[in-house]
């Protein structure tokens, strides 16, 4: 029982950890994006 219990943890935590690499991936096309713009900007 107490196994099932420390199994059910690891998919959570495991499950809240992809979900953090999924928003930082958005920031990150975010921060991209704004970076891309910039340098355009300074090109034109």
């Amino acid at each position: 029982n107490v196994s099932f219990v420390i199994h059910d943890i690891e998919a959570q935590s495991a499950e809240i950890q992809t979900k953090l690499m999924r928003e930082v991936e958005v920031i990150d096309l975010k921060r991209f994006k704004v970076m891309n713009n910039s340098i355009y900007q300074k090109l034109s």
